[in-house]
């Protein structure tokens, strides 16, 4: 079923459901709970939003590509000097006239396939960002604890600028022995770590799973989904417990890609896969 078609229900159809689903539909789901999503064969990640009861979502850009499903709310990203630096400033007032109160910054500044931008250009560029009043992540680099944000942070620090909280990605590829409650507890640790490292500001952790990214065949990824599977289980009840972790989001993936097709939300048809169903449940 397409987004078009169900929203177009009737109430009586959508009663007949709660009905027959019992108890579940009138779960509520989880407000930490979010997912990134970009262009896809037949919009099968944004198709998802609903399926997977998020209730937030980005896009890596600064604006949605289409209307937010009801209940899910949308954070804009300032990726980078796409375009240059000074559409980067347009982009950032287009936003801030849009009405957001929360700006998502820097994706990966210190990968040389994402933003990468020298630390001092960021730095530059911090003190318009913070007169927007908008509430600020900090750069959201590839490896959090590396001489990048190092760097930023430092300087950061010493100028005073203003961080609202950090924003993580993490993919847990290193790390990997039993897809259970060690290797759950060893993220939590590096969350916990990360945020202990910069004043004890809350998380976003806007990029999880665990994805292999040394093959370019997916039938060599090293860890397949039905062990994913046990950490997805294991991991999501602490980061909601977890009172450091404001928002997080599963990386969603395609399933036919070698370093991300088992830790697929949905299949090729925009069906929920083991994991989705998972995800959709809390």
């Amino acid at each position: 079923m397409n987004r078009r078609e169900f929203i177009s229900l009737t109430p009586a159809l959508a009663a007949g459901t709660m009905l027959a689903t019992g108890c579940n539909a009138f779960k509520k789901h989880s407000k930490k709970k979010g997912i990134g999503y970009y262009d896809s064969p037949h919009n099968i990640f944004f198709n998802s939003l609903r399926q997977l009861n998020v209730s937030w979502a980005y896009n890596w850009h600064a604006e949605e590509t289409r209307a937010m499903p009801r209940g899910v709310e949308f954070f804009p990203m300032a990726w980078g000097f796409r375009n240059g630096q000074d559409k980067f400033y347009e982009e950032v007032e287009r936003i801030k006239a849009s009405g957001a109160h929360t700006l998502l910054c820097f994706n990966e500044p210190d990968h040389s396939d994402q933003a990468y931008i020298p630390v001092e250009k960021v730095l530059e560029v911090w003190p318009f960002l913070e007169k927007t009043g908008m509430r600020l992540s900090a750069p959201a680099c590839g490896n959090p604890f590396g001489k990048w944000m190092r760097d930023f942070m430092a300087v950061a620090r010493e100028r005073k600028y203003r961080m609202d909280f950090l924003n993580m990605h993490d993919y847990c590829y290193l790390d990997v022995k039993d897809y259970g409650e060690r290797d759950a507890q060893r993220l939590v640790d590096r969350i916990t770590k990360y945020s202990r490292m910069y004043d004890n500001r809350p998380v976003w952790l806007t990029e999880m799973g665990i994805a292999d990214f040394h093959v370019k065949k997916l039938e060599d990824n090293a860890y397949k989904m039905n062990d994913i599977a046990k950490f997805m289980r294991t991991i999501i009840p602490k980061l909601e417990q977890l009172d450091i972790v404001e928002r997080y989001a599963w990386f969603h993936g395609m399933i036919n890609d070698p370093n991300y097709g088992n830790m697929a939300l949905v299949d090729l048809e925009g069906e929920l896969t083991i994991l989705g169903q998972i995800y959709s449940e809390f």
